[in-house]
């Protein structure tokens, strides 16, 4: 099989996402290095800094969050400072005023150690990532099957797309042997437009992540100690959520959901509205047809009314426990 240039050119344009070189994007197609360790662009993990200090920033919709981290020792590191600062959803991120507020934010927020690391996130949402099992072969060809591997199982193109890979382990218990994988790839242009961002702000990127691969790290350093081989995180956000499993401290899977705050509360108001307007309506004698068990009877829509109610209360119930184990106040939940 022919070698695939590509692979090298791809981990290249990663790669200035953490210097700053000058090199002309146009000429990336000339191979500079082995393929492969632009991985860490994206999912390397956050212990193992260059610098001392270095500073984590994930841009919200509406907010900036900021950590600044100190490495005391090999493997010991210190929180110094932490801030979320708000600022105007409806300016864009290409807009010179998202600059003029970004540049003295940070500038204020990294004080003396303005030569930190600098690290952000980019959403998990553009990011599809994929794990799967390749024979194990040579070092040689490994790119090689895993970009073929991924391509015949989510095809892309590399002129929209960057794509890299980590090996996760040998699988000695099957036969031929296999390697675990964990490929994915990101919008060129939103790698670049986020690169570009932070160097018109006089703060240029160490390096980019999501949120996946940094619960990765933190499980995979035991700073987060599992308690089962399993983990499920799930996060709703305000238009999309996302459900990430872990295997023995490994993103195994990581999925978006078109759903978040706005459209549940959405659903919420115009479901428990109609709910309140059909109550209203219904007479003790009005009955549906309903098949039960094969059969259709008539059920008092009263019934129905009664579950939905004592459902809601269940449900309610089930979240101010959890509240309270959280050490949160759930007693104002109560119905509308």
């Amino acid at each position: 099989m022919a070698k695939h240039n590509e692979i090298s050119s791809t981990e290249r344009l990663l790669e200035l996402i953490r210097t700053d070189s000058d090199a002309d994007l146009e000429d990336a197609g000339e191979p500079k290095r082995k393929p492969g360790r632009g991985a860490r662009s994206i999912a390397r993990s956050f212990i193992g800094f260059r610098k001392s200090v270095t500073i984590g920033v994930d841009i919200g919709y509406d907010d900036l969050k900021l950590v600044k981290l100190k490495r005391t020792s090999e493997q010991s590191y210190e929180l110094l400072e932490y801030a979320r600062v708000p600022f105007d959803p409806q300016i864009p991120r290409e807009n010179p005023d998202f600059y003029r507020f970004l540049r003295p934010t940070l500038e204020e927020f990294c004080g003396s150690d303005r030569n930190a690391d600098m690290w952000c996130t980019i959403s998990s949402a553009r990011v599809e990532t994929r794990q799967f099992r390749i024979p194990k072969v040579s070092a040689r060809q490994v790119p090689n099957a895993i970009y073929w591997t991924y391509q015949r199982e989510s095809a892309f193109d590399e002129n929209e797309k960057l794509f890299d890979f980590e090996i996760l382990g040998v699988v000695k218990d099957e036969q031929p042997v296999k390697m675990d994988v964990l490929a994915y790839t990101v919008p060129r242009d939103e790698v670049i437009a986020l690169k570009d961002m932070f160097a018109r702000a006089g703060f240029p990127l160490t390096g980019i992540s999501i949120v996946p691969f940094a619960f990765q790290t933190l499980m995979r350093t035991h700073r987060v100690e599992a308690m089962d081989e399993y983990v499920a995180s799930l996060y709703i956000g305000r238009d999309w959520s996302r459900i990430d499993i872990f295997h023995k401290g490994n993103l195994t899977l990581s999925r978006g959901i078109k759903a978040g705050v706005r459209t549940m509360m959405e659903s919420l108001q115009k479901t428990g509205t109609g709910l309140i307007d059909w109550a209203a309506k219904v007479q003790a004698e009005d009955t549906v047809k309903i098949d039960w068990d094969g059969i259709m009877r008539d059920v008092p829509k009263t019934i129905l009314l009664t579950q939905a109610i004592n459902h809601a209360t269940e449900h309610r119930a089930q979240i101010m426990t959890i509240l309270t184990q959280l050490g949160q106040n759930g007693h104002n939940l109560r119905p509308v």
